[in-house]
């Protein structure tokens, strides 16, 4: 139950218009990615429980329960740079609070789990995104290379 859930949130968080973003959404995306690798890091989950892999061998159940595509991995490695990070409610951003570039840190340890499987690998590295440009590796090449 907890994994529709929290994709969910991530689905939400960076869907949430600029102007009704508060500390709150981010800290929720945050956690949400912290604890989908939490998840995934102990390994019983398969990457198609997480990622809108095509796969004709899912029951029809699983097929409904929302995933990660790979334009919202890519987005949410790409934070720091598409949400900016200063001001938030009318207020500086201080280096106790959540920022955008820890959601960004969080889901490059989710990269990480997840392209233990071969089938993961493909879907990040293909053109999966809806205009055939989202190529999550190259994003999380670019935020390593910024670390």
């Amino acid at each position: 139950g907890a994994l529709p859930r929290l994709i969910g949130c991530l689905s939400l968080g960076i869907s949430v218009p600029h102007a009704n973003w508060n500390q709150s959404l981010i800290d929720l995306v945050r956690n949400s990615v912290w604890a989908l690798t939490n998840l995934f890091r102990g390994g019983g989950i398969p990457a198609s429980e997480f990622l809108g892999i095509q796969n004709p061998q899912l029951s029809i159940n699983q097929g409904h329960m929302p995933r990660l595509t790979s334009r919202d991995v890519a987005m949410l490695l790409s934070a720091p740079e598409v949400f900016p990070p200063s001001v938030i409610d009318g207020s500086t951003i201080d280096a106790t609070q959540t920022t955008w570039n820890d959601v960004a840190i969080e889901t490059c340890w989710l990269v990480s789990f997840l392209t233990r499987d071969s089938i993961a690998v493909d879907f990040l590295c293909g053109e999966n995104g809806q205009d055939g440009k989202c190529n999550v590796i190259s994003m999380l090449v670019s935020r390593l290379v910024q670390a």
